[in-house]
């Protein structure tokens, strides 16, 4: 049996609208809290272009 992602929303989210992310099998899910079924996956390089593309 699979367990069910937990999913973190961003502290900079709102309530609102929310960004959330999940790890999962090598890589992280984000997904739109307003529509859940859409889910993102990122390899781990991904996320740190991301993140460094974010900081600029």
């Amino acid at each position: 049996m699979t367990a069910e992602p937990i999913w973190r929303k961003s502290s900079f989210s709102g309530n609102i609208s929310c960004v959330e992310v999940t790890r999962c099998a090598g890589a992280t899910a984000v997904r739109d809290s307003k529509a859940p079924m859409r889910v993102l996956y990122v390899t781990p390089g991904g996320v740190r272009r991301l993140i460094s593309f974010a900081q600029m």
